[in-house]
């Protein structure tokens, strides 16, 4: 984490960001996975509702824009909705882009459920918590289902630590799923669900994409 700190201190990662413009594939990819770690180490020791130490000056120095343009490459999408999750954390996204990274961070592996967690402290209004809470909650249900992840064919294969440590952090989630939609009637959730899905069906923006099998940041959730 002091290293990282360090190479943002020398504008590292402001030489590193101008990489992007190179026209080789894997090396742009690898570069963007060297932000994700530098954007994720401002992130250690923050409470909630804190926002992200490096947000303003990414923001003034032109960064944010640079990432934001690689946000419909092929497969850098991923890896560009992790550390905007963690940059914007408690933070508004800008809302061109708020809805795709939300349903990027859906479709990636269960261990990025600490990304939407982040979304979620946002401070904006209840029907953005509320859209961020809903995108993810029948699957938070899932992974946090005791009988599920016993007889699942897929998660029943897996390191036992591993399982219970995704039980544990969809279980957290879920509480806060539950604290966002606080104070709403089921009618009320019932609603908002149906017109989130609705949203999702009707959508022509959203598309599929091919992530490379080695790299394990573009590894897709196969439970």
């Amino acid at each position: 984490m002091d290293v990282n700190k360090g190479l943002f201190e020398k504008d590292a990662l402001s030489a590193m960001t101008q990489m992007l413009d190179t026209k080789d594939y894997y090396v742009k990819i690898k570069v963007n996975a060297i932000i994700l770690n530098i954007i994720k180490a401002g992130v250690f020791d923050l409470k909630d509702g804190q926002q992200h130490p490096y947000l303003q000056t990414l923001t003034n120095n032109g960064i944010i824009a640079q990432l934001f343009e690689t946000i419909d490459m092929k497969d850098i999408l991923k890896q560009t909705a992790l550390y905007l999750s963690y940059l914007y954390k408690a933070a508004p996204i800008p809302i061109e882009y708020r809805r795709k990274i939300i349903m990027k961070l859906k479709s990636l592996n269960n261990k990025y459920y600490d990304s939407l967690a982040m979304l979620a402290e946002c401070p904006g209004t209840d029907m953005n918590k509320n859209k961020v809470a809903n995108a993810v909650k029948d699957k938070v249900q899932k992974y946090s289902d005791e009988k599920y992840m016993d007889q699942s064919r897929y998660w029943k294969d897996q390191d036992n630590k591993y399982k219970e440590e995704i039980k544990s952090k969809a279980k957290q989630v879920l509480a806060m799923i539950m604290q966002i939609n606080n104070g709403k009637n089921s009618d009320q959730i019932a609603r908002e669900n149906s017109s989130s899905q609705q949203q999702l069906a009707s959508s022509s923006s959203l598309q599929t994409y091919t992530p490379i099998s080695n790299d394990p940041l573009l590894t897709k959730d196969q439970g």
